[in-house]
């Protein structure tokens, strides 16, 4: 459920929502999100330009209203709409940026206007924080099995599944059919002598160019 937003900067200026939510867009794709500026007042009052903290993030304003909203009235409306885009550029995970809004209105100059995202990947890998797997505690010589979880919008194939160096602490066994979630069982094995244990993993998608890469993570105790 969607709940509408008011950002109240003033009691004369309005801003509905109060923010620009992108939740939920998928990489690459981008978006647009329209924002209702309502200021009562001065009749000439006027956003001049715009300020954007990040590259992944346009936006523009348009004048919609200017003037008295009735015959009645005893003071002058201005309305805008702000049209916020996130670009394909934007990388997956949770963003947060602003844009500023400068006006010509000397008791608040810059109206700060809060940009939220959570950028969906093709694929998915879990349970991870910050891109790694969490190994726990792990025993010398005592193997312990975890499952690697990958999702994907649609259906896919892992092809093969590869780690950067030649420990032999992991074993694990691949299937080969289609299908849109991938639990990937993987052993680990550590080896007398260390004191934690880290690999980074690259899978190899049927038909995705850009391939899967996670990390694992786990101290080691005797």
């Amino acid at each position: 459920v969607r709940i509408p937003v008011t950002a109240r900067v003033r009691k004369d200026l309005v801003i509905v929502p109060g923010s620009a939510d992108f939740t939920g867009v998928e990489q690459g794709e981008g978006g647009s999100r329209t924002l209702k500026l309502r200021y009562a007042g001065r009749g000439n009052w006027t956003i001049k330009q715009i300020e954007i903290e990040s590259t992944h993030l346009t936006a523009r304003v348009e004048e919609t209203q200017r003037g008295r909203s009735s015959p009645g009235a005893t003071f002058d409306q201005v309305a805008y709409d702000i049209v916020i885009g996130l670009k394909p550029t934007a990388p997956a995970g949770v963003f947060r940026g602003t844009i500023v809004l400068g006006t010509d209105d000397k008791k608040t100059p810059r109206i700060p206007v809060l940009v939220e995202a959570r950028v969906e990947a093709d694929f998915t890998i879990s349970p991870t924080t910050a891109g790694v797997v969490a190994l726990g505690t792990l025993v010398p010589g005592r193997s312990k099995r975890i499952s690697i979880v990958v999702k994907g919008r649609e259906d896919f194939q892992i092809e093969k599944i590869e780690a950067d160096s030649n420990s032999g602490a992991f074993r694990t066994k691949l299937s080969k059919s289609k299908r849109r979630v991938h639990v990937i069982p993987l052993t680990v094995t550590a080896s007398k002598g260390v004191t934690e244990l880290r690999e980074s993993f690259t899978l190899t998608i049927a038909g995705n160019e850009k391939p899967v890469t996670f990390s694992v993570y786990g101290r080691v105790v005797a």
